[in-house]
């Protein structure tokens, strides 16, 4: 064999070689870049007692528990037992957390279309820092209406039974659409944030 093709072979071994590192490379390092974006979604949940009295937990009624909703025009409106505001989203809301902290599945179904509301059961949540902020509407049709809104809040001692996507004092924005028309209004999409 000359020298020549020597050199060749031994230039096409070096490359193979190059490009089989790159490769080991590129593989480790996606693979560390997706476990370090992976989102954690087994959380222990806090295990509740019989007798325990959730909503008149004083840990929890030191909590922010207002509805933060800010409407259309940007304007916030703070919701407690406040109904001023009539704009849907904020008479939605204000129910809808109700049910939740209530432990209120039957309700909570109904206010989401079939195909979503299947709660069986779940505990009173001790839900606080609540956020609902209006982001755009739509016109469906002739008489159906929609209305997109950020949601964020958080879950005192979560035990898993409404939410399993979040441990005790996080939150996960939920993208939440609402449709409206004669009739009343109802959840036709949720869909939540799981990015770091």
């Amino acid at each position: 064999m000359s020298a020549k093709k020597r050199k060749i072979i031994k230039l096409f071994v070096i490359i193979a070689m190059a490009l089989a590192l790159l490769l080991i490379t590129y593989f480790v390092l996606a693979r560390i870049i997706k476990s370090n974006n992976e989102i954690k979604l087994d959380y222990e949940f806090y295990v509740p007692t019989e007798e325990e009295d959730y909503l008149n937990d004083p840990k929890y009624l030191s909590k922010d528990r207002t509805l933060h909703y800010t409407d259309s025009t940007g304007q916030q409106w703070y919701i407690d037992q406040d109904t001023s505001c009539t704009e849907i989203g904020a008479i939605f809301f204000r129910l809808y957390f109700l049910a939740i902290e209530q432990g209120d599945a039957a309700t909570l179904n109904d206010m989401y279309k079939k195909e979503l509301g299947n709660y069986v059961s779940f505990t009173p949540q001790r839900v606080y820092q609540k956020e609902v902020v209006y982001l755009y509407d739509e016109r469906i049709d002739d008489d159906t209406f929609s209305i997109t809104y950020s949601v964020d809040y958080n879950i005192m001692k979560n035990d898993g039974s409404f939410r399993r996507d979040i441990g005790s004092d996080m939150s996960r924005t939920q993208y939440i659409t609402l449709y409206y028309n004669e009739e009343g209004a109802w959840i036709e999409e949720v869909k939540a944030e799981y990015r770091k």
